[in-house]
């Protein structure tokens, strides 16, 4: 988790022009450890020249390669490869589904092999953006990100949704959701994701589990341990809620309670921040000020799905709502914000006047733009476009030749 999180999150092309980009200042050349191979090897014994090093965490290290650009390779250190096993059967099994073609994931492309042939890390795409963690400190946004808008951070979690949307129609569950296993491009709101070696997959040879995870992330029924728990779409729910809520309030976490307690104690009480008796989604115990403000100005759909995931989800998992659900609500918030319904505001200073609620809201209010309302519409909304999933790759043994990203 997190060793690759700080890899080359600068903007290629025309993007270093954009308003909204920034420049994280490049690694320093590192010199390998003398058990670093100056060669690795693909699984058919091509032999490829190590380049720089660019990060390294708790399970290894990831390395450019000298010749070739937009490949990284990632070396496991020898206590993780002691440790676990099944992992070259996991890495191996992920190089055979087609997500290894989609280019928002730093998928696993290949198995990479000492001079031996022993399995020691694998060859991944190589994706670039801004870390979502920047979400989680509005004094962040503002230094880099000084022309966001709400309509913006609203497409970079439409694409987080349809990212995960993608994972699971290959039954792979990303287990360890948080903010710093993904990227956004500013410019496009295109989103991406890291560390994608730890997510959860089935393959005619198993169940490989994700191990790790960031406690503040994971339901209620996990809290007590999820390393060798099997996790299931409900699980994963909770999760996408979380970051959600994290990425439209600025990183405020969702049990953090006006009354005290850290926000993993609180979740794990139940103590939610909402009024559960009073079926209002107004009544809230956050923190007063911006925090309040934000929450006010979100639409009610909005709100409606996170009191279902935080209050009758936090005992009964299917009534946490589904990626369907949120996709169909952010799509109508964009569309809302476009045509002036909603504030467009990153941080509101004031409360919504709840004397006005919004056209989509108020079948008597005239919207300003002269297209029908989202519930007037006869025909059902149009969801956004999405990438057509790549087809199936066949082959089991790969060559570095064919690891072009472009």
């Amino acid at each position: 988790m997190g060793i690759i999180t700080s890899i080359l999150r600068t903007f290629g092309g025309g993007a270093a022009s954009s308003p909204f980009a920034y420049q994280v200042p490049q690694p320093s050349p590192a010199v390998s450890p003398p058990s670093t191979p100056r060669f690795v090897y693909s699984d058919t014994g091509e032999p490829e020249l190590l380049g720089q090093e660019l990060a390294r965490g708790g399970e290894g290290a990831v390395h450019q390669l000298a010749n070739r650009p937009g490949i990284l390779v990632k070396l496991y250190f020898k206590d993780r490869l002691a440790n676990d096993t099944e992992l070259p059967a996991k890495i191996h099994a992920m190089t055979a589904l087609p997500l290894r073609d989609d280019p928002r994931f730093a998928w696993p492309r290949m198995t990479v092999h000492d001079d031996a042939g022993r399995f020691i890390g694998l060859a991944m795409r190589q994706v670039e953006g801004v870390s979502f963690q920047t979400f989680c400190q509005p004094r962040l946004v503002q230094q880099r990100l000084p022309r966001w808008d709400r309509r913006k951070t609203v497409q970079v979690a439409m694409g987080f949704v349809e990212l995960i949307q993608t994972l699971h129609r290959y039954q792979v569950l990303v287990g360890d959701i948080n903010p710093a296993n993904f990227l956004f491009v500013p410019d496009t709101g295109a989103v991406s994701c890291l560390d994608c070696d730890s997510y959860q997959i089935r393959s005619s040879t198993g169940i490989y589990r994700c191990r790790v995870a960031v406690p503040e992330f994971q339901p209620p029924e996990l809290q007590q341990g999820f390393s060798d728990v099997t996790r299931n779409p409900e699980h994963e729910k909770f999760s996408v809620a979380v970051l959600l809520f994290k990425v439209l309030m600025l990183g405020l976490h969702p049990y953090s309670h006006r009354d005290g307690g850290h926000p993993i104690e609180n979740l794990q009480k139940g103590k939610t921040p909402f009024d559960p008796g009073s079926g209002r989604t107004d009544r809230v115990c956050f923190l007063d000020g911006n925090w309040r403000f934000m929450w006010s100005h979100l639409p009610f759909a909005i709100k409606t799905l996170f009191i279902r995931s935080f209050v009758d989800g936090h005992s009964n998992p299917t009534a946490r709502p589904t990626l369907d659900e949120w996709s169909d609500v952010l799509w109508r918030y964009g569309d809302e914000l476009k045509k002036g319904w909603h504030s467009d505001e990153l941080m509101p200073t004031r409360t919504k006047d709840s004397s006005k609620p919004p056209a989509s809201q108020n079948p008597s209010a005239t919207p300003q733009s002269s297209a029908a309302p989202a519930w007037a519409l006869s025909q059902p909304h149009l969801a956004p476009v999405r990438p057509q999933c790549p087809q199936p790759h066949n082959g089991r043994r790969h060559s570095w030749r064919q690891q072009h990203t472009t």
